[in-house]
């Protein structure tokens, strides 16, 4: 993986960027339904993993525009179904969870290789797992504010509902799933690309 800064015309034109994100919205509305046939299949999704390469492949606004556009486009549809609203207080700790992943992208894209990778979306699975339970713990009532409360809320979580360390385990699956299948696809991208002279509407800069 090179250092030097190149532009890749990801969206040519308006209707490819409408695509893109109507794709997106579908895999992530169906990413949140999954559960609903496979319990065990909680948190696995590819959203973290959009956030963290967008944020280490593009630039600009598009960086976290698309991946934000799936995930309240979903949200939207999705969470009628199940019985919240978009602003709930959980959704707070949530999309902390995926700034932070467009955080340590950025910070990850100015050093890109596979070892950076790794460990910038491994810390990122860990942080959003520790900060939405945390962020439980703190709100819900159910959970005693002691350390048996939140070592509940970070192991097994409420009775009724699947243990919390599911959610863990399907975030790592999934983010590392994800983050290869995106980077590579990113990576094959910039290695096919031919370097234009100058930017225009609708290209977008990354780091190569």
């Amino acid at each position: 993986m090179k250092s030097e800064k190149s532009i890749v015309p990801i969206f040519s034109s308006n209707l490819a960027f409408t695509l893109i994100a109507t794709v997106l919205i579908l895999a992530v509305g169906w990413s949140r339904h999954l559960p609903l046939e496979n319990p065990a299949l909680h948190n696995f999704s590819p959203v973290l993993a959009l956030f963290f390469c967008g944020a280490v492949y593009l630039r600009g606004t598009t960086s976290w525009l698309v991946p934000a556009l799936a995930v309240i486009g979903s949200d939207l549809v999705l969470n009628p179904t199940y019985g919240e609203n978009l602003l709930e207080p959980f959704m707070l700790a949530t999309y902390g969870g995926f700034a932070l992943a467009v955080f340590v992208g950025r910070f990850v894209s100015k050093r890109r290789a596979w070892p950076t990778l790794l460990g910038g979306v491994l810390g990122c699975s860990i942080s959003f797992y520790l900060l939405t339970n945390f962020f439980a713990w703190l709100v819900n009532p159910a959970y005693a504010k002691t350390l048996a409360g939140l070592w509940q809320a970070l192991t097994i979580g409420m009775p009724g509902f699947p243990p919390t360390y599911l959610f863990l385990r399907n975030s790592l699956v999934s983010d590392l799933l994800f983050t290869g299948i995106f980077a590579t696809g990113c990576e094959w991208a910039l290695a096919r690309q031919t370097l234009p002279t100058q930017d225009s509407k609708g290209q977008v800069e990354v780091v190569s």
